[in-house]
C-alpha cells in the first residue's frame, strides 16, 4: 500500500499502532528536528543525508510486533546489550506487543 504523507500511513493504523507509531514521530521532531521525515519503502523514514544509505532510521506497525530500521548496524548491536527482550535481524530491532 502507498503512502503520500507520514499523516496517511498513521490514519491507516488502529489506535494503538497510531499512539505508538506518533510518539516515536513525536520523539523524532523533538530530537531531529532538523531532518523531516518522508514515506519509503510504505513506511516513515527519516534519511539523514541525501541519499538512504548515507543513514537513516524508519518505524513500521505491523500485525504483532513494531520494527525500527536502522542504517547503522554497529548501534543495533549496542542496543541488543540494553534491550534483551527485542528481536534484532539486519538493520532492524523488532519490537514485540
Amino acid at each position: 500500500m502507498g503512502f503520500a504523507s507520514i499523516h496517511d500511513y498513521i490514519n491507516s493504523l488502529d489506535e494503538n499502532e497510531k499512539k505508538c507509531v506518533n510518539e516515536f514521530v513525536a520523539f523524532m521532531k523533538t530530537e531531529f528536528p532538523q531532518i523531516k521525515p518522508k514515506i519509503c519503502f510504505a513506511m516513515p523514514m527519516w534519511w539523514t543525508g541525501a541519499k538512504m544509505y548515507n543513514g537513516y532510521v524508519a518505524i513500521s506497525a505491523a500485525k504483532k510486533h513494531y520494527s525500527i530500521h536502522l542504517h547503522d548496524e554497529n548501534y543495533l548491536l549496542n542496543m541488543q546489550k540494553v534491550l534483551p527482550n527485542c528481536r534484532f535481524g539486519k538493520n532492524v530491532s523488532i519490537l514485540s506487543r
